[in-house]
């Protein structure tokens, strides 16, 4: 219960903190300021509202770990294509936290069509994860991440790792550094941001991955995390491989868009989005106007349609509009992004998935 107060004490200051300049500097934006000034605030708004989904997003693996909710989607992937991803998205991360003191290096092997058969996106998160506390706990120097061959007896693996010149683990806290609800340090002295989920989240993903995950760390040299993953292929028939190629698409300018949303704040956003490419929108608030709207406007090419809404939720709306107007595509988006539901929305007859935000 001590832990648990713990935690949502400082989970509170956490989600307060962004907030508080999001509302904040949004009101100021209200005044008469110059346009500089405006865009000095949005940065910071911008920047507060990332670190708040972040905390979001944290939580809800935690809750789904905590509550026996994860699923796998295990698929092919070809490291060295999966890395260079997680790179690109370090360095972004890289830069948000205005970290160009550091430098990131990825170290892979020569073979660049190594494969592996797992949770891609669980993957891909613990080491987005393990960068991001690399990140934050180095003020400067080097990170350097990537993976090697193992083989142990009959069996081969693939060793991945995140190590860091940062500010390094005390040894009395290594042994809870992976813990839901601890964090090396609790105090209201503490330097740095943070709830402390991602490690656990890290830790819980990898074992429901088969695999194995510790620290090594020398207090002010910095730290080193490793985790394991089998480099074992199930028989080719079993699998399919995931494709990180952007495939081109269709040239929809111009063309009109039906936009499903009951709140209309979100309504207001992806039309500003969506008509500063050049298309058109129309907004339909309920799935009953959107099987309306789709019988009655024959220029509509794209419907973009939420999941959880009154009258008619999306799920039934989709199974509508798809047996009278089989070639519609229609992309499912959701804020209530539970694992598994992406398939739940494949099957319901949508043609893609996307959460927001």
């Amino acid at each position: 219960d001590q832990l648990k107060s713990t935690f949502l004490s400082t989970l509170s200051h956490e989600l307060r903190t962004p907030l508080n300049a999001i509302i904040g500097f949004s009101n100021l934006i209200d005044q008469d300021t110059p346009n500089q000034v405006v865009v000095d605030y949005l940065g910071i708004i911008r920047r507060s509202g990332d670190h708040l989904l972040e905390l979001v997003e944290d939580l809800f693996d935690i809750s789904l770990i905590e509550t026996n909710n994860i699923s796998l989607h295990q698929s092919v992937g070809i490291l060295s294509e999966i890395m260079s991803m997680v790179e690109h998205l370090a360095r972004f991360e890289q830069n948000k936290l205005n970290k160009h003191q550091v430098t990131i290096n990825l170290n892979i092997p020569d073979d660049t069509s190594l494969k592996i058969y797992t949770d891609l996106r669980k993957l891909k998160q613990v080491l987005i994860n393990l960068l991001k506390n690399a990140l934050k706990f180095t003020p400067s120097g080097t990170i350097d991440f990537g993976y090697e061959v193992e083989k142990h007896d009959e069996n081969t693996y693939y060793r991945f790792f995140v190590i860091d010149t940062g500010i390094g683990i005390q040894q009395k806290n290594i042994d809870i550094i992976f813990d839901i609800f601890r964090q090396a340090d609790d105090s209201l002295t503490r330097q740095f941001e943070g709830a402390g989920i991602g490690l656990s989240v890290a830790k819980r993903y990898i074992e429901l991955l088969g695999g194995r995950i510790w620290v090594d760390s020398t207090f002010g040299k910095g730290s080193a995390f490793y985790f394991t993953l089998s480099a074992d292929l199930p028989d080719k028939q079993l699998i399919e491989s995931e494709d990180f190629t952007i495939k081109e698409q269709e040239n929809v300018r111009g063309k009109t868009i039906l936009i499903v949303e009951d709140i209309p704040s979100a309504h207001v956003l992806l039309k500003i989005l969506l008509e500063r490419e050049g298309y058109g929108t129309i907004w339909a608030k309920n799935g009953k106007e959107a099987v309306e709207f789709c019988h009655t406007v024959p220029e509509i090419r794209l419907v973009l349609m939420d999941l959880k809404m009154p009258d008619m939720s999306g799920f039934v709306a989709a199974r509508i509009i798809k047996e009278d107007f089989p070639n519609l595509p229609i992309i499912a988006q959701t804020a209530f992004a539970v694992d598994g539901e992406r398939q739940l929305a494949l099957e319901a007859g949508f043609d893609e998935y996307i959460e927001k935000p």
